[in-house]
């Protein structure tokens, strides 16, 4: 609770605290309406004085602690005459030579981001780099899928080559990831 909601909280209870001891004092008939009246106005400003705030992040997912994001197209989710465009959000750990890959499907609607469960869950991948991230690749086995339906089939394993470009930013594949990137983001990533 940030010191503003504090206040406010506090301000509301001693209002009504000081309210209720003026109603069992006997104030008079008609005041219980002036002082339902208050307490309403009371929680309103609370709530305006609130609004401006912006909401905190929610904690970090397992799979984005010191992780690197990136964005590929799934246009297989996309469906003939519909204007969305879907992607896979991902999320790349690197710990060593140990490399774990987290795919969550996410679909962008009028220049907005959004993200279900019901859109066709998130996919795992882990494995092993081979070389540095210099010069290497990345040989990563699908290691199960959250909030979907599993393949019959285990998934092809993925060889890719893996290269770090700056400091805070790796190639896998195709697909450029970042530090630096946002976890929740909630514009549509653009030139992909």
């Amino acid at each position: 609770m940030s010191p503003r909601q504090r206040v406010c909280s506090v301000s509301c209870v001693a209002l009504l605290q000081w309210l209720r001891r003026r109603d069992a004092a006997g104030a008079g008939r008609g005041m219980k309406g002036l002082t339902g009246f208050v307490l309403v106005a009371t929680l309103c400003s609370c709530t305006l004085v609130r609004a401006d705030e912006t909401p905190p992040l929610p904690p970090l997912l397992p799979w984005y602690v010191n992780a690197y994001f990136g964005f590929e197209r799934a246009a297989e989710f996309d469906q003939a005459g519909m204007p969305e465009r879907w992607y896979y959000q991902n999320a790349l750990q690197i710990e060593g030579a140990r490399v774990k890959l987290h795919k969550q499907t996410v679909v962008c609607k009028a220049g907005r981001l959004y993200s279900s469960e019901g859109d066709g869950g998130a996919m795992f991948y882990e494995g092993e780099m081979l070389g540095s991230l210099e010069e290497g690749r990345a040989v990563l086995r699908y290691a199960g899928c959250d909030q979907c339906i599993p393949p019959k089939t285990a998934p092809e394993p993925l060889n890719l080559p893996i290269r770090r470009l700056s400091p805070s930013v790796i190639l896998l594949g195709s697909v450029s990831y970042s530090r630096e990137a946002e976890p929740y983001p909630k514009h549509c990533p653009s030139g992909i």
